[in-house]
């Protein structure tokens, strides 16, 4: 919900609340002894798999309209430009579902690694290759199926269970994907605990028949793994923390936020009502999460990760490729005659081009040097292979013209006035259709000519055409 669906917090939470009533207020009766004592999953199937698809409907409501598709459909693949995501299932690694391990669904590719690599961490890539196609409430279940709470889910002729088999705390594949994607440490690995409860042992009761033991069977091995989740939780955690200590801290920062439940046994899938309505499990978990951050030393933590994230957050807001990911804004050429055509651009280097090709817009550099060098070129080719410097200004404006074909010389005194230029046509995407709305339709009271064919209009793509998901010209 946060990272794929791109919740807010507070609609996360509430979708919670809404999985719980429809999920965990609803287990099924009598569900240890039914069909002659076989250990049948507690809560039907078919609820959990109807609040997912609810949880996508509200969470997807504007990419659901985008791509004209059904909670039944929509993939988990998605834009790699935004957040990426990773989802954790306990899959097959062989074709007859013998051997089981941790396995990756990827909202982004994940390419094979490079045979002439020799770094230790590009070993052992957990099943590479395209972003996910499934559709996402599928991926949702396989990562949810606890055994013994829920059934396994079947697709693509493998079977798929709960991700928190042996990766309850699944740090450590974060840190391994991020050092095999780019090769580069991370500058902040944050784990967050859900607690230190041990779920409840369920036992079987009665005589079992010949025809479910390995059902059985099959169940008491899933107990004993489930039993380990909290212990091997916090064995993963000061492995990281080890490995992070060898790779340099002061380069990696990691912090772990895990309550301490203390002695309040709460139950993995417990759903208790006050008679108000409120809930008596939410609220105990509050309670004690709120009581742990209270801890001074807890509380430190948060404030030097808090720092960090500001940090990393202000550099980043530098780059073009921030504005795609956080804000998603989109361009348009201010230039009068393009506005007429209500030219749009999906990032800021689009329109930087576009001011290059479509009209000519350099900037001037100025040289600080003793060499009597007074004026560079930055512009087109000039920008790559080697640097092309004049002593007048009358020289620069004559390889202008003969080089680049540019004969009313820079636009702009300095690079920071085409910033502006380029801040002129940001606007974010409601902003943006309605501009397109209302010039399109002075267009039409006008009748201007429509505009001319050639290179340069081509490399524009209309905003309704990214909307309709056409990626005509």
């Amino acid at each position: 919900m946060l990272a794929r669906m791109e919740m807010d917090i507070e609609k996360a939470i509430g979708q919670y609340d809404d999985v719980g009533k429809k999920v965990f207020a609803k287990p099924r009766l009598l569900h240890s002894i039914k069909g002659g004592n076989a250990l049948v999953p507690k809560y039907p199937t078919s609820n959990v798999e109807n609040a997912l698809r609810d949880v996508i409907k509200v969470g997807l409501q504007a990419e659901l309209r985008l791509r004209d598709t059904t909670a039944d459909k929509v993939p988990f693949e998605s834009n790699p430009a935004r957040s990426r995501t990773i989802t954790v299932a306990h899959g097959p690694t062989t074709e007859n579902n013998t051997v089981f391990r941790t396995y990756l669904f990827r909202s982004y590719d994940h390419p094979y690694p490079s045979p002439l690599s020799t770094l230790s961490y590009n070993e052992k890539h957990r099943n590479p290759g395209r972003a996910h196609q499934e559709p996402i409430w599928k991926i949702a279940r396989a990562t949810s199926a606890v055994p013994l709470y829920f059934r396994p889910i079947s697709f693509g002729d493998h079977e798929y269970r709960d991700g928190g088999i042996g990766n309850k705390n699944p740090s450590s594949l974060a840190l391994k994907e991020v050092l095999q994607m780019h090769e580069q440490r991370p500058r902040l690995l944050i784990s967050i605990g859900t607690g230190t409860v041990e779920p409840p042992e369920p036992k079987a009761k009665g005589k079992v028949s010949t025809s479910i033991i390995s059902h059985i069977k099959d169940s008491l091995q899933t107990i004993r793994l489930l039993t380990e989740w909290a212990t091997e939780s916090e064995k993963t955690h000061n492995e990281v923390e080890e490995y992070i200590d060898v790779m340099d801290q002061d380069k990696v920062q990691y912090y772990r936020f895990n309550t301490d439940m203390g002695k309040n046994k709460i139950l993995l899938d417990e759903w208790k009502l006050k008679k108000d309505g409120s809930n008596e499990t939410k609220d105990s978990l509050l309670n004690l999460t709120l009581a742990y951050l209270k801890q001074s030393d807890i509380h430190e933590s948060l404030l030097r990760c808090a720092r960090i994230l500001a940090m990393v957050r202000r550099q980043r807001a530098r780059t073009d490729r921030w504005e795609l990911f956080a804000r998603e804004f989109v361009y348009y050429c201010p230039e009068d005659r393009c506005k007429k055509v209500a030219r749009t651009f999906e990032t800021r280097e689009d329109l930087r081009q576009h001011s290059y090709d479509a009209h000519g817009f350099v900037w001037e550099v100025d040289i600080c040097n003793d060499t009597g060098l007074k004026h560079a070129c930055f512009w087109d080719q000039c920008q790559h292979g080697s640097i092309h410097v004049y002593r007048t200004r009358d020289e620069y404006l004559k390889h202008l013209k003969d080089n680049h074909n540019i004969v009313q010389g820079p636009r702009f005194k300095t690079r920071s006035e085409l910033e502006e230029w380029l801040d002129m046509g940001r606007k974010g995407p409601r902003e943006a259709v309605e501009f397109i709305k209302n010039h399109r339709q002075k267009t039409m009271t006008t009748k201007s000519p429509p505009p001319k064919k050639g290179k340069n209009m081509a490399s524009g793509v209309s905003l309704n055409s990214q909307l309709n998901g056409s990626s005509s010209p």
